[in-house]
């Protein structure tokens, strides 16, 4: 009797260390390990790839660079890409606000000086927010200006005259 109740012992340990084991390596199969580029098509999320440490969401690089010639006058333009070609038909170009905005993060390159870009200050649905107060920026061939969407408006992150 007793060699029968050792076996049964041992059986349920060896199924309870099982059951341990699998609870173990599921808790921990969350992780994920690429080497390979990862495509997403718009509202595709990865979430928590690195210890809950990175987020991804929508798109999140555009293929073709936009190539954009605003009109004169007061122009809001529609946003295609993260990174922006922008140039002016006239000498009386402003650029007071943005639409299309689904990324974070934008570049604007300009290639001549006949742009103005209005610094409004408030946080506006597209409007654009410069460091400083109501200083606009006049562009110049190779100056370029990065902005962040909050998802309401834009803000100056840093630009470059090179």
């Amino acid at each position: 009797m007793k060699d029968r109740n050792d076996r049964r012992w041992l059986i349920v340990g060896i199924i309870l260390f099982a059951f341990m084991i699998f609870a173990i390596s599921t808790a921990y199969a969350d992780s994920l390990t690429v080497n390979a580029p990862i495509t997403l098509e718009s509202d595709n999320t990865i979430d928590n790839i690195i210890d809950g440490q990175v987020a991804i969401s929508g798109i999140i690089t555009n293929a073709a660079m936009q190539s954009t010639t605003l009109g004169s006058g007061a122009v809001t333009f529609a946003l295609t890409s993260n990174i922006i070609t922008l140039t002016g038909d006239g000498a009386a170009n402003v650029l007071g606000t943005i639409t299309g905005a689904g990324i974070v993060i934008y570049t604007i390159i300009f290639v001549d000086a006949n742009i103005t870009v209005t610094d409004t200050d408030i946080a506006a649905a597209g409007t654009i927010d410069l460091t400083g107060t109501a200083t606009d920026l006049t562009s110049a061939d190779d100056t370029t200006l990065t902005l962040v969407f909050d998802g309401t408006s834009f803000f100056e992150v840093s630009r470059s005259v090179n």
